[in-house]
């Protein structure tokens, strides 16, 4: 019998989403490890493929922007909160860079996972637009207030 694959896609957008998916993934393999293949994923860098690259560094940019004018970043949040966790994410992810999308979607498709376990709000949504063997998607959002991206559906 098949192990259930389950993906722990790592992103880089500030550190914050890393170190609570590497304690998250160390706790899970070592209590499941023995009855699901536990998968590593640095998503956007490990295949190399531009426009992922291109969105993750765009990702930390914004991160950074943010952080250093508040009132710009209190803005992208509200924004978010006026037109809605659907809008916003295919705003945020198809509209600003569709080849990543594209890229993404492809991505997480060749990784073939069962369940997705996500820390950051693009790669559930990737995982999410798998129409063919989408797998259970589970969302924790390590930050301390709740943006408006991470309310996008999640099983």
């Amino acid at each position: 019998m098949k192990k259930i694959r389950v993906l722990f896609p790592y992103v880089e957008a500030g550190y914050g989403h890393i170190m609570p998916m590497k304690s998250i993934e160390q706790t899970f393999a070592g209590k499941y490890g023995d009855r699901v293949e536990v998968v590593s994923s640095r998503f956007f860098t490990e295949t190399g493929k531009k426009p992922l690259i291109k969105y993750q560094k765009m990702m930390m940019d914004r991160v950074r922007t943010y952080n250093g004018h508040p009132f710009i970043g209190h803005f992208a949040t509200l924004s978010c909160k006026v037109f809605g966790s659907f809008i916003s994410s295919l705003c945020t992810i198809r509209i600003i860079n569709p080849a990543a999308f594209r890229e993404g979607v492809k991505h997480m498709r060749e990784l073939k996972p069962d369940v997705v376990f996500s820390t950051h709000w693009a790669t559930n949504y990737y995982a999410e637009q798998l129409k063919e063997n989408k797998p259970a998607t589970v969302m924790y959002c390590p930050d301390a207030q709740l943006n408006p991206l991470f309310e996008y559906h999640s099983d």
